[in-house]
């Protein structure tokens, strides 16, 4: 609608010195204003590093550099040993919300572990230039398997997805179960 302001400048005695009016429109220009609005940018996650953390043997941490596309990453790990997976990742655009940490693991084609990991990582908003350069995550501890029966090869399925099932970032890692963390000349498994 058409609206009048008056203002006036009135001093202590209560005279007026300068008065104003003003005549405006508040009707929007719905046109105007949808060209000028932008829909704000997706939210983007860039997982930079994941972590095998075992407990009790810091020698044997290894980081993998997940800024390399299809780096393998194959590791002899001591069966038994308890450990933790540290995830290093930015957000850039806007909020994300509802982000997880899944894998699956598998062995000789057939899936072993699957979405029994998954870890809720949470929500987070995007890094600040002057703030941390990214975020970590740590899952909760987690034990390797124990005994004859589980000792070879096992190859995991990583990904980090948020609430609507948008994958964010998908790699895999190779590792070998065994009794011990030396490494062992390679004996073919039975099929």
């Amino acid at each position: 609608g058409n609206y009048k302001v008056k203002c006036s400048f009135v001093d202590d005695d209560k005279r007026v010195w300068k008065t104003w009016e003003w005549d405006f429109n508040l009707q929007p220009d719905w046109a105007s204003l949808s060209k000028s609005y932008e829909e704000p940018t997706q939210p983007t996650v860039t997982v930079v590093s994941m972590s095998f953390l075992p407990r009790g043997y810091p020698s044997h941490d290894r980081v993998f550099n997940l800024a390399e596309e299809g780096q393998q990453f194959p590791q002899i790990i001591k069966e038994g040993v308890k450990f933790h997976l540290m995830i290093k990742f930015r957000v850039e655009g806007r909020i994300v919300s509802g982000l997880r940490f899944q894998t699956a693991t598998s062995r000789k084609g057939v899936t072993v572990y699957k979405d029994s990991y998954m870890y809720n990582v949470g929500s987070y908003g995007p890094n600040s230039p002057r703030g941390r350069s990214y975020y970590e995550y740590t899952t909760p501890m987690e034990e390797m398997p124990k005994g004859m029966i589980y000792r070879g090869n096992y190859k995991v399925k990583c990904s980090f997805v948020n609430a609507d099932k948008k994958v964010y970032k998908t790699w895999e890692w190779d590792f070998k179960l065994q009794p011990d963390w030396r490494v062992k000349a390679e004996v073919p498994e039975a099929e």
